[in-house]
């Protein structure tokens, strides 16, 4: 099933077309695909909003198949900014985009109609290759719900798509055909697979390309040994395997070295499907795809068994897993390594602010014993002691609005602002080991910079609602919360390689409408729990978010699966106990400690 969404991704990864009869389609900036080179451009001052429009897109296609919530979220911005321009091809590039996103998160429904939505404004653009590519998008949508029908129907259509363009649109008719012969590869129909291959060798010869030629060579030896033709199947996996390196394919050399060490275990020769284990092996680190590298590594240690070497297999598999986990332990040591420096200055800091408090509890005290020295000297003046207690009163109270300014002032900055500031200083800590190329220490100036201006930004925020409140705002729905803690999370979470899962919401409640004061609560929350995953989850390699509906209110859970803190509460730290504070104040609650099955959660639940 995912083999077909490989070839799905092809051909929404194929952002450049060849020229139509009507109209010519828009193309793509000639830009490497790499973050810092699209991040760079994208900075840049006076660009036009359609060339933003494909840079965002760039962004979005790069993150497709590692970070989908990355992806989604540079996909929607650019169709917002494609619709406010009426620039319909972008708008149609990003609906396929997050076609394949939800494809990815399973979610099929909305990724049937975000496939509809690119058809629609491919047919309005008479752009064929759009069409064909909306067509083989609900196709793969067919085949995940079990419609074969509806599957083989999409296809025919895309081939149709296909053919009417001008000039002819190759790339389009090999992905139908190699997607076609794998859908009956997978249905165990032989015959059918064959026929859908059958005219790939002609298109292969008007536009050669490795990764197809691979694909046509593997799925040719599937077919043939499904018909029982080993010697023919081996020849075809052979000629797959030397394409695939010619081309730098490790993907595709790691499978057909899979099917031939197969091959050669079924016919009882383990001696000669060992080496291709190793080689499959080989190749599937050099694609860093741990699930191949199982698979190669499972057919070792079966050549190895039947070789009677079973104690090689053991070192094999120990090497692998020291090897992965030495690599894991640079990573985190590099970021530790910065993140002790900033400790310490936010210890320094922290004693600062302890003696300060110390300063104004010394006051207070002194503002109290003169208090009760004034309200003991005797009842002969009643009028004045009645007056001064009115006095004294609104004293009071307006000591306790000062504390509670100077409390919620200090929880908005430290929650507004510490991440932030936590980021810059990292930052600022790596760019110190001067390892950096010229090229990367340019991008990580310009993040440092953006890092800033948000900072400006939130501080603004900050003083906006201590003037007018954070219950001054509308209500607004739940979908753009949701949307808003995306965004706050890939700003987080990207610098450090820290992917996040956010679970779809459950039908009905993107569109209930949330008040601002829990929104606001929420925002705060959800920001000091991703800061404390940056700058305590040690090892952590994804982060999942989860905002349901429960007992009349609004759950937030965030869990990690990095190492779990000794303690709960670190000593002067106020970042717990601000989430504890903020959920209390509007009648919730919020509990943090180890998740039952690894790692660290955040459970926060306010009535809404």
């Amino acid at each position: 099933m995912r083999r077909c969404f490989l070839f799905l991704l092809l051909s929404v990864l194929s952002l450049a077309a060849p020229a139509q009869s009507s109209p010519p389609p828009e193309r793509m900036p000639a830009v490497p695909m790499r973050p810092d080179s699209l991040r760079a451009r994208l900075a840049r001052p006076g660009l036009p909003d359609t060339t933003r429009v494909k840079y965002l897109l760039r962004f979005s296609t790069l993150y497709l198949s590692s970070q989908q919530d990355s992806s989604r979220l540079y996909a929607r911005q650019a169709l917002r900014l494609a619709q406010r321009r009426g620039f319909d091809w972008g708008a149609a590039r990003a609906w396929s985009i997050l076609g394949a996103v939800e494809f990815y998160a399973t979610d099929i429904t909305a990724a049937q109609q975000a496939f509809e939505q690119a058809l629609r404004l491919g047919r309005r653009l008479s752009d064929t290759i759009m069409v064909g590519r909306a067509y083989i998008g609900l196709g793969n949508v067919a085949n995940e719900l079990h419609n074969a029908p509806a599957f083989v129907a999409y296809y025919a259509k895309a081939r149709q798509a296909y053919a009417a363009c001008r000039p002819r649109y190759v790339s389009g008719e090999l992905l139908v055909a190699a997607n076609l012969a794998n859908y009956h590869l997978l249905q165990g129909q032989p015959a059918l697979a064959r026929q859908a291959l059958r005219p790939m060798p002609e298109l292969l010869r008007l536009q050669p390309a490795p990764n197809m030629e691979g694909l046509y060579y593997a799925h040719l030896g599937a077919v043939q040994l499904a018909q029982h033709q080993p010697d023919s199947a081996r020849q075809n996996w052979l000629r797959a395997v030397q394409v695939a390196r010619a081309a730098q394919l490790t993907d595709l050399e790691a499978e057909a070295l899979r099917h031939l060490a197969k091959l050669a275990l079924d016919q009882h020769q383990p001696a000669l499907a060992l080496p291709y284990t190793r080689q499959a092996a080989r190749a599937a680190r050099a694609w860093s795809d741990q699930a191949s590298l199982a698979k190669s590594l499972r057919l070792q240690a079966d050549a190895l068994a039947a070789l009677h070497r079973p104690g090689a297999y053991d070192t094999l598999s120990r090497y692998a897993t020291l090897r992965d986990t030495l690599l894991t332990h640079e990573r985190v040591a590099a970021v530790a390594t910065a993140q002790a420096r900033f400790d310490r200055k936010g210890q320094e800091a922290r004693i600062a602010g302890l003696e300060k408090d110390r300063l104004i509890q010394a006051l207070e005290a002194e503002r109290r014993a003169t208090r009760t020295r004034l309200l003991g000297t005797g009842g002969a003046l009643a009028a004045s002691l009645l007056l001064g207690g009115i006095v004294l009163g609104y004293r009071r109270r307006q000591k306790a609005r000062e504390a509670a300014l100077r409390h919620r002032l200090a929880a908005d900055l430290h929650d507004d602002l510490g991440p932030l500031l936590t980021q810059l200083a990292v930052e600022s800590s790596l760019l110190r080991e001067n390892v950096f190329t010229p090229a990367q220490l340019l991008a990580r100036l310009q993040r440092l910079g953006h890092t800033s201006q948000q900072a400006a930004q939130h501080l603004g925020d900050v003083l906006r609602d201590l003037d007018q409140g954070p219950a001054a705002a509308a209500p607004a729905p739940v979908g753009e919360l949701v949307q808003q803690l995306r965004e706050q999370a890939h700003e987080s979470l990207s610098p450090h390689e820290l992917s996040l899962l956010f679970t779809p919401l459950a039908p009905g409640l993107a569109e209930r409408l949330l008040p601002a004061g829990p929104r606001h609560a929420l925002t705060l929350i959800f920001r000091e729990a991703l800061h404390n995953v940056v700058k305590h989850a040690a090892g952590a390699t994804l982060v999942q978010a989860t905002l349901a509906p429960e007992n009349n209110g609004l759950q937030l859970t965030l869990h990690d699966d990095g190492q779990a803190p000794t303690a709960t509460l670190r000593p002067g730290g106020r970042g717990l106990r601000n989430m504890h504070t903020r959920a209390a104040a509007l009648g919730g609650r919020c509990a943090a400690g180890p998740a039952p099955g690894g790692g660290y959660q955040v459970r926060c639940w306010l009535p809404a």
